[in-house]
């Protein structure tokens, strides 16, 4: 009996048996390059897909070469936001991937079905793949096409990225040639567009474009053809976010823009960055209670954004609004009429600081600086800027961190010691990580892992801050004098303050001005995420008293 496959064709594909082992079911979707296919893996008794070149491709040595690839890149990547590489088969001049089979949706039948998606759930989706990309650009995989159709929005509730079919191993032959350009055009990067060598921001340009059309409902460039659009964003900004969803606060739409940046070396050069700024964004801007406000063109909205109901309405309202509000009052500035600006909207606060704002942008007076003498003051409705308002309240000196090392008494030691100096080198975009744990508690392995920093010289510690895009997690700190930081954890004696449950985004932990050589950050809770999870720490600050 033969083993040949016959005609792929979704008519006599079905009941196929592949490599004498998976049996066809169903098609499951149709790309560029090839068809996906759930099948029956018959050793192994379990569902899997099959992804299986187009015909008309097979004859075509380097489009194999690129298929093939993609089984080599992915099966590097072990991370449960990352699609499975099982296992490849060549059958009668059949070239296949065998795959994990991922029950659910895509993003983009979400996005179709939706348009404009709730904020939290566009975070949790986004976050997700920033940590699947850190994964594959740490092992040198560029992605190269990440769109809403190749992230997977599976029944169990993980965010899976699929199709490497078109990725590049950095250190590998490269496989496409000069000029080429791969990937979607709504989301390609402007590197990508001009034919340039890329690397992870490319990916993450991609990914801020998703971004971008999860939460206004349209992608930020679409010029009715593939060229155009990919042409598009080399030459041109995209609408600013508030414009075409009013309800996306200004602190998230500086974290899409910032993504989309035609300039590489200006966007985020990590996903963890990418991840961190995202987590922020949301926590200090809220999330819009009104997710039916999308338009099609610029308008503006005068209503008191609904994301905080704790916050004060009137400064709320002057954080939100005074992107429009300045450029009407300016106008009434520059044809002389600031006194009748002040009687609009001088009757409040956020009036107040509006007027102030309009003043120092047509260059009458500063809002953020004294005046020089009384008659330079602006007056609003009676109130006076001089130079004896001006705030005399000095910042406590912050820590000079001369070493760093992590500290992992109850474990191997190691846990990233190379990239402790990372805690405080200035760079938000950098991280310290440990090791991955199966659970939020190490696994039941140790009660915590952390890393200490001693300073330059003795100082009487006010507060540490500490930003993490880690949620719900939980810390001890430590302090001793000396000049010699102890090795085990009995050494530090008690702790000057343990918190938990923190969020994600900066935590400031009050130290009461304890007197301290070194201090110990013992991170006792791994927090909310995806397991294996880990600890990610961008920067720490100690201020003294």
């Amino acid at each position: 009996m033969s083993n040949a496959v016959p005609p792929l064709t979704t008519s006599t594909r079905a009941g196929t048996l592949l490599g004498d082992r998976y049996r066809f079911q169903q098609l499951i979707a149709t790309g560029g390059m090839a068809q996906v296919w759930k099948a029956t893996d018959e050793v192994l008794g379990r569902s899997v897909a099959v992804k299986v070149l187009h015909e008309h491709l097979a004859d075509d040595s380097s489009f194999i070469a690129r298929f093939k690839s993609e089984a080599v890149s992915a099966a590097r990547l072990n991370h449960r936001n990352i699609v499975a590489i099982y296992d490849t088969v060549s059958d009668s001049g059949i070239e296949a991937i065998v795959m994990e089979l991922i029950e659910g949706r895509t993003l983009r039948d979400l996005l179709d079905e939706r348009g404009p998606t709730d904020v939290n759930e566009v975070v949790r989706i986004i976050s997700d793949v920033c940590e699947a990309l850190d994964v594959a650009h740490g092992a040198g995989v560029v992605h190269r096409d990440i769109k809403p159709s190749n992230v997977l929005l599976s029944t169990d509730g993980r965010v899976v990225v699929t199709d490497f079919g078109i990725a590049k191993a950095e250190q590998s032959l490269d496989l496409t040639q000069t000029g080429d350009v791969m990937g979607t055009a709504k989301y390609l990067a402007p590197e990508q567009v001009h034919g340039e060598d890329v690397d992870g921001r490319a990916d993450l340009y991609s990914l801020g474009v998703v971004l971008y059309e999860a939460v206004c409902g349209r992608p930020p460039f679409d010029a009715g053809t593939q060229l155009a659009t990919a042409i598009a964003r080399t030459t041109t900004d995209p609408p600013a976010p508030r414009n075409i969803q009013p309800g996306c606060s200004k602190q998230l739409e500086q974290v899409i823009l910032r993504s989309i940046r035609r300039n590489r070396e200006k966007r985020y050069d990590s996903g963890s960055a990418f991840r961190l700024a995202l987590t922020e964004a949301v926590a200090e801007g809220g999330v819009p209670a009104d997710r039916d406000a999308a338009i099609s063109a610029p308008t503006i909205d005068l209503r008191v954004p609904a994301a905080n109901p704790a916050a004060n309405p009137t400064a709320n309202f002057a954080r939100s609004e005074r992107g429009w509000l300045i450029p009407a009052v300016a106008l009434l500035v520059l044809s002389g009429g600031l006194i009748l600006a002040a009687v609009f909207f001088g009757g409040t606060e956020a009036g107040r600081d509006i007027v102030r704002d309009t003043a120092g942008a047509v260059g009458i007076g500063d809002p953020d600086e004294p005046s020089e003498s009384a008659d330079d003051s602006i007056e609003v409705l009676g109130e006076t800027e001089s130079a004896s308002d001006e705030d005399t309240t000095t910042e406590p000196p912050l820590a000079q961190i001369e070493l760093a090392a992590s500290f992992d008494p109850l474990g191997d030691g190691t846990e990233h010691n190379d990239k402790v100096a990372l805690l405080s080198d200035g760079n938000p975009a950098t991280f310290w990580r440990t090791e991955r744990y199966a659970t939020n508690n190490f696994g039941n392995l140790k009660t915590g892992v952390g890393a200490w920093v001693s300073l330059n010289e003795s100082l009487d510690i006010s507060s540490l801050e500490i930003d993490s895009p880690n949620n719900n997690w939980s810390v001890a700190i430590f302090a001793a004098d000396g000049t010699t930081p102890p090795q085990t954890l009995d050494a530090w004696g008690e702790p000057l303050a343990t918190v938990n449950e923190i969020s994600a985004g900066t935590a400031v932990i009050d130290l009461d001005g304890s007197a301290a050589d070194s201090v110990l950050i013992w991170i006792t809770d791994l927090g909310d995420g995806a397991t294996p999870i880990r600890m990610e720490i961008s920067e720490i600050r100690l201020s003294g008293s």
